[in-house]
This record gives C-alpha cells, structure tokens and sequence, in this order.
C-alpha cells in the first residue's frame, strides 16, 4: 500500500481515556483499558506491516487521543523501537505527544525525554475551573501550572498550550485572564480554538436542552481579535487560523496536514494520505484489534482524490496558513489564470474584499476576519471557481 518517499509523518492513536470530555467528538473510550494490552500488540502489528513494506524516512511522530499519558512507558518504547527498527530517520526529527493535566508524574515524563520525545502538547482548555467543569475535562487549573513547572524543570523546554474560546458562560474577562496565564508558562507554542458543538456531544445535548446557552458569534469574534492582539505583543507569530507560535516553533507535524504532505495514521479512526490517496482506518477498537489479530490491515475505506476534490483540499488547506494560495498553485491544478479567479472574487464581495482577503499579486491570504470565517469563504471561493471552469 505504501510507496517510499522523501520523508513522512506518522500519526500514533491512543484510544483510551478516563472520561469522555463533553464536547468531544474524537474516537476514543472511556471504558476498555481492559484491552491495553490487546491493542498495544495490535498496534505493533500494524507499524510493522505498514512500514515494512516502504523503508521511509520519518519526520515527525505525533502521539494522540485520547489520553496518551495513560500508556505506561514501556508501551511508549516499544512503539518507538517498532518505529525506529522499520524505518530511518531524518536529522532531528519532531516527536510530540498530547498530555493532559493531573496525574502527570515526574517519572513518567523523564521516560518521555529518555524516548527522544522533544515536544508535548497539554490539553489545557482553560484556566478557569468552572469552565474546565462545563467542557467535562477532569483537571483544575492548578495541575496546568504544575504539569508546566515539571515540564521546564527536566527540561524539555518545547511545549505548547491547547485553550478553547466560546465556552458556554465564558466572558471575554475569563477570556483574557486564560490567555494570560498562558502566556505566564512562555509555552511555544498556542492552540486556541473556538468551541463546536458537535451533534452527539454531551456539550451540544445540553445546550440543545437549553441547560446551557451558546454564546453569541460577535461575542466568539471578539475573543478572536483579543488572542490575536495579545498573542502578538507577546511575540508570537500567528501561522494558521487557530495557531500562534513563537519563531522557529511551528508544530512541524500539522504543518504537513495543511501543506498536502505525506502522513501517515496508526490505531483506530486514523487516517492517512499519500498526495494522492486518503484512507482511514476502522473507528472500533474491537475490530481494530480482531483485523490484525488476523493479519489484516484495519483500513476501512479509502479514496483517490478526485480534480475537484483536489481542488477543494487546496482551498481549505492552503487559506488556513498564513503562506496562503499562491497563483503558481492554483492555475496548475486548475488550468484557470489566478487573476481571472480573483477578478470574480472582487466582484462578488465588493467592498468585502479587503475585509477577507490581502492579495498582492501572487499570492491570496486570509485576514484576520477573513480566517474566523473560513468556512463560508471557500464554500463561496469553491462556487466562484466552478462558475469559472463552466465557463460562465
């Protein structure tokens, strides 16, 4: 299934968690840590059928969930010797974990550093405790501090922040205080994003009840405006709609998912892509597990990605960087000169142009307003673009 190539990412989940989160609608359990042991071999087999078959050079690893900071060390080693025995590596490669806050122990994180891992995330959300209560997360704000002051003391010194704004019952106040604790920890790196409520959810049940109400979209645009300012004295460097880092800091790893590069997922509901293909695996540990207990690969489904998909992924990857759409880009995928593109675009949001978009000649960028609207703008862009293929 696998082709070599110059180097790839690879995604490693853990499905495993204490508790659901309420607004979470990622593939995880938080029942089954029963099969822990079931899964980590069946995870092994499938590095090891995956990766025997292309001696591909790794860039990054990124360790998912879940909560990856409930597999014990020597299942983390092992996975890295499965990694490290069926592959090469580039110089310096980028290996990150996610880890949420509370029950963090100082060993566990001296094995991290001993494996090599040089970069961890911490699913924050918050640094209000009632808040953290509404979006169902299990830590206070305190274990942050504490998980951040273990961090710097081993040290590794590359770690970034997740924090979430439209929190039912948030304020712009609460807002501004969590951005600035988090810049209190000089973490690297920050995620912040605006809170979807996800048909399923715990989260959207309730406000679907009415138990609790969705904040206003002025208000979401608000706190938006207000990271973007405060991040920006701060010196961070804001490279993709909800990411900000300090220089030289970017997550290597997602930056191939936005730039179209080769990665590719391991575990349950992962998925992968090769520049041309996307497949994905089966979102059920059980079968997970029963497939390669059986020598089968877990893939669910797959799909070779169509012109018009193509041109799809470019609009939604490309206008979520800061780098933007440039026009050698555009036309060679779609054989339509850039300006002829941005001729319609001028035409169809007027005075609104400007407001969305910066445009200098080779390359569109998303602004500011332009990014917390990114939805509609390349359903819009998509539609501006067919219009242009028909000929109309």
């Amino acid at each position: 299934m696998l082709t070599t190539v110059p180097d790839v990412g690879l995604y490693i989940h853990y499905p495993f968690c204490r508790r659901k989160c309420s607004y979470c609608n990622f593939y995880s359990e938080e029942r089954g840590l029963k099969r822990r042991t079931q899964y980590q071999q069946a995870l092994l087999k499938e590095l090891g059928l995956r990766l025997s078959t292309a001696r591909v050079k790794v860039a990054t690893v990124y360790i998912g969930g879940g909560s990856p900071n409930l597999m014990p060390p020597a299942e983390l080693a092992e996975i890295f010797r499965k990694i490290r025995s069926s592959t090469r590596s580039v110089s310096n490669p980028e290996l990150s974990i996610e880890l949420n806050p509370g029950a963090v122990s100082k060993s566990f994180l001296t094995a991290l550093k001993s494996l090599g891992i040089n970069r961890v995330s911490i699913g924050a959300q918050s640094f209000h405790d009632d808040e953290l209560k509404t979006l169902g997360r299990i830590h206070q704000s305190a274990d942050i501090m504490k998980l951040v002051e273990r961090l710097k003391d081993l040290p590794i010194a590359n770690f970034g922040l997740d924090l979430i704004f439209g929190i039912p019952g948030q304020t712009l106040s609460s807002w501004e205080k969590s951005l600035e604790c988090a810049l209190q920890t000089a973490a690297e790196h920050l995620s912040l994003y605006c809170l979807s409520l996800e048909k399923g959810t715990a989260l959207n049940n309730a406000c679907l009840d009415g138990i609790l109400q969705p904040l206003d979209e002025q208000i979401e645009w608000s706190m938006y405006q207000t990271a973007a300012r405060m991040l920006a004295e701060a010196g961070y460097e804001h490279y993709e709609i909800s990411n900000w880092a300090k220089p030289g800091r970017f997550s290597r790893h997602n930056q191939r998912y936005w730039s179209g590069k080769t990665y590719y997922g391991f575990g349950p509901a992962a998925h992968s892509f090769d520049g041309q293909r996307r497949w994905w695996n089966v979102a059920s540990i059980d079968e997970y597990i029963n497939r390669l207990e059986n020598d089968t690969l877990p893939v669910k489904c797959g799909e070779i990605l169509s012109s018009s998909e193509k041109i799809t992924e470019l609009f939604q990857l490309k206008l979520r960087t800061s780098e933007g759409l440039t026009d050698i880009e555009y036309q060679k995928l779609t054989g339509i000169a850039f300006d002829e593109l941005i001729d319609r675009m001028r035409q169809f949001f007027g005075d609104q142009f400007g407001q969305y978009f910066e445009f200098d000649g080779k390359q569109l960028r998303s602004t500011l307003e332009g990014w917390f609207v990114n939805d509609y703008l390349v359903t819009k862009l998509l539609a501006l673009n067919e219009e242009l293929q028909d000929g109309d």
